[in-house]
């Protein structure tokens, strides 16, 4: 694949995340194009012993995303500092350079994506010019994709099991059959967390990876909304606190729901949760 130099964007991971399967959630012609190749073991060793120098080094893949982008890596330690980013050490060293077709229409998912692997593995995003990016504060929602739809009343009896203060927000008449409907479960001081079920206008790339069995087109949408008066002007210290109070009862409820309807339970990134990840975070204090 040979496409046009561009401004390389560096996608910084820990060592063991699966760049792969990051991209197949968002991209669904994601694959390697070049799987990535290890140094020959001998060759280095020599080099590094009676030469002085460094052996061969590996060779970095070449992971398509769309037809006009791909990512070349993991690359060599040094590909930082050829770009003026030095960053700390603890950052992490797996580097991926992203390529992009300049004759190709912007895409915003390519943006989007970077940050959003970055956030799920624990990584960074580097730019030649501005450094490490603000990845930004991710999403707390999660969604329930499944091919039960529960009844309002049935949705309602199983978060009651989470929080037995849940309610009915507001339900479709009598005669509409399967149609949207919200319910709430507030709490006294954190907000209130609220699941809305609605035919899925879209399903996420990442559910093209499970078998169609383990999900289906209604989604349970659970999220966190703050208290009344906490906006962009509140204490961020009190916003933060309440957010994490919230964050494991959102878990809890999605657990729930998956359970109930064998959904599978995708984070506002994109990104396929196992189940084991959700138990974690429902009990997450």
């Amino acid at each position: 694949m040979t496409l046009l130099a561009a401004p390389p964007t560096l996608l910084a991971l820990p060592p063991r995340a699966d760049v792969g399967e990051l991209a197949r959630a968002w991209f669904v012609e994601a694959s390697w194009v070049r799987e990535p190749a290890a140094a020959p073991a001998r060759a280095a060793a020599i080099g590094a012993r009676f030469r002085g120098a460094p052996g061969p080094r590996a060779e970095p893949g070449q992971l398509r995303l769309t037809w006009a982008a791909y990512l070349e890596g993991p690359l060599d330690r040094s590909a930082l500092t050829e770009h003026g980013l030095d960053g700390p050490e603890a950052l992490p060293r797996a580097v991926y350079r992203l390529h992009v077709d300049p004759a190709a229409p912007p895409d915003a998912r390519l943006a989007g994506w970077m940050r959003a692997a970055a956030r799920r593995a624990g990584g960074a995003v580097l730019d030649p010019t501005l450094g490490v990016l603000d990845l930004g504060e991710p999403a707390e929602g999660l969604t329930v994709f499944s091919a039960v739809p529960l009844t309002p009343e049935a949705a309602l009896g199983l978060v009651r099991s989470v929080a037995p203060g849940g309610r009915l927000a507001s339900v479709p008449g009598p005669d509409e059959g399967i149609a949207p409907y919200t319910l709430e479960l507030p709490s006294q001081f954190d907000g209130t967390v609220v699941l809305h079920f609605a035919r899925a206008a879209e399903l996420p790339v990442s559910l093209l990876q499970l078998d169609w069995r383990d999900y289906g087109p209604f989604a349970y949408q659970v999220a966190w909304v703050p208290p009344e008066g906490q906006g962009a002007h509140s204490d961020a210290q009190l916003v933060r606190i309440a957010r994490g109070r919230s964050r494991p009862i959102v878990a809890r409820t999605a657990a729930v729901l998956s359970r109930s309807t064998d959904g599978a339970v995708v984070d506002a990134d994109g990104f396929v949760l196992p189940a084991q990840e959700v138990l974690a975070r429902a009990v997450a204090l």
